[in-house]
Order: C-alpha cells, then structure tokens, then sequence
C-alpha cells in the first residue's frame, strides 16, 4: 500500500502541480478541487480543505483571468464574444498600421527612384533572409 502524502510534502506537490496547470492553460487543465484531488491521488477532498483550498480557488482564478474575459467565475458565451470582439479591433488596428506602413515605404522608394538610387540593392537589407 503506497505512502500517503501529508503535511508539507501535500503541500510542496500541491504547489508544483498548481503551477503545473497554471502553465498548461484553462483549456488543457482546469483547476479545481476534484482535478486536483484526482491528479494527486487523494481518497477525500477534505485533505484539500481551509488553506489549501483557498489556495486552489486563487489559482483557479489566475488561470481563468490569463484565459481571457470572464465573469463569475464563469466562461459565458457573451465573455467570449467580448474577447472575439476585441481581437476584431485589433485586428483592424493593425491592419490599418500595416497599411501605413506600405504607404510610407512607397513614398521612400518613389523618392528613391526620382534621385537616380538603385532601389532593389538598397531595400534587400530590409528582406527576411537577407546576408552579405
């Protein structure tokens, strides 16, 4: 019959499992008391009770708030249209950033071909496998 875990040990695998599945995301594991409690091959959850319960529940909700928008705790479709939402207008940002880019690179070569300056050689520097 294998060892159970108590005391600090409970409370170092606790910690290195929280952490685990901080970094693994919402998605691939969420926190709660009955996924820790299986992770950790534990028969009662009041062993996860007081301290270390509060201690899941803060790390449940760093990882719902690293997840996205959320309200009560809770994904809801009206959160995750607020994240698709805001990713539209940065999308839009963005795009139009690009576009003023190209606009001002145009201006540059323009110039550059009105002074006689070999626009190819100058402008492969700016080219992503670029070498000398």
């Amino acid at each position: 019959m294998p060892r159970k875990i108590r005391g600090d040990e409970l409370n170092q695998k606790l910690d290195r499992l929280l952490a685990e599945m901080l970094a693994e995301g919402y998605q691939v594991a969420p926190i709660s008391r009955t996924a820790i409690q299986k992770r950790l091959g534990l028969k009662s959850r009041a062993t996860l009770g007081g301290k270390r319960a509060e201690q899941i529940m803060a790390a449940r909700e760093r990882q719902i708030q690293a997840a996205g928008p959320y309200s009560d705790s809770r994904f809801r479709r009206a959160s995750l249209e607020e994240q698709n939402e805001q990713l539209r207008k940065k999308v839009a940002e963005l795009q139009s950033a690009r576009d003023l880019y190209v606009e001002q690179l145009m201006v540059i070569i323009q110039l550059m071909q009105s002074k006689g300056i070999d626009v190819e050689q100058n402008m492969a520097v700016l080219l992503p496998n670029f070498r000398r």
